[in-house]
C-alpha cells in the first residue's frame, strides 16, 4: 500500500488496485479525502479508510479527515 498526496488528489496503490481519491479543502482550511463513489462495498471502503488513517498518522496529516 502506498499513498501519495499532490495536486489535489491522493494517488493510492491500494491492494491491487489504483485509486485517484479527490482532496476537498473544507471553509475551515481542513483537508477531507473523499473516498465515495469509487464503486467499493462498504468493507472495502472501512479498509481503505484505515490505511489512509494510518498514513495520515504517518504523514503529519492527522487533522485530514475521510468521506465514506
Amino acid at each position: 500500500m502506498e499513498f501519495q498526496g499532490r495536486g489535489g488528489v491522493v494517488h493510492a496503490a491500494w491492494h491491487d488496485r489504483e485509486l485517484t481519491l479527490p482532496i476537498e479543502m473544507m471553509e475551515d482550511g481542513s483537508f477531507t479525502v473523499m473516498i465515495r463513489g469509487l464503486g467499493l462495498t462498504s468493507a472495502e471502503r472501512a479498509d481503505l479508510a484505515d490505511s489512509l488513517r494510518l498514513w495520515f498518522a504517518r504523514s503529519g496529516r492527522e487533522s485530514w479527515s475521510i468521506d465514506q
